[in-house]
């Protein structure tokens, strides 16, 4: 948290103001889905509903190391986003999550790996529209 914190001081949006601004209805319903998921299920569900983020950020750190178009260093200002989650720390705990989740899904039923197959399509589907908000502001909404 203290990262994305930083990014938004670097920007001149302090932590009051960011505390302050109401939370945007993308974030809203991702991080309600996963707590109502985790609350009505178990920790597998829990886990499940929390991968696209926890692989997803790793993944896409990942992803975005691989594209000889990336550019890093003082000239990405998410530079440190990526090193964030490129990090072995960061990059150790998405392996054993990942090694956590497979370990439960082989004795999983048919018909409960097509319940968390569900809410992994639905939190995915979260996470995107959470992204999505990121791209979708509007010039007047970047120089605020």
């Amino acid at each position: 948290m203290g990262l994305h914190v930083g990014f938004c001081q670097e920007w001149g949006i302090s932590e009051q103001e960011l505390a302050e601004l109401p939370e945007a209805r993308a974030t809203m319903a991702y991080t309600r889905y996963v707590l109502d998921t985790g609350s009505r299920g178990d920790l597998l569900d829990l886990h499940v509903a929390l991968a696209p983020c926890l692989v997803g950020y790793g993944e896409i750190a990942n992803w975005l190391n691989d594209q000889p178009s990336t550019l890093r260093g003082e000239q990405n200002p998410f530079d440190a986003w990526i090193a964030m989650y490129e990090s072995e720390q960061f990059q150790a705990a998405m392996q054993a999550e990942l090694e956590w989740l497979n370990a439960r899904l082989t004795d999983v039923t048919p018909a409960r790996f097509k319940e968390l197959a569900n809410i992994f399509r639905d939190a995915t589907r979260l996470e995107i529209d959470f992204w999505q908000m990121g791209l979708s502001l509007t010039d007047a909404e970047l120089s605020r």
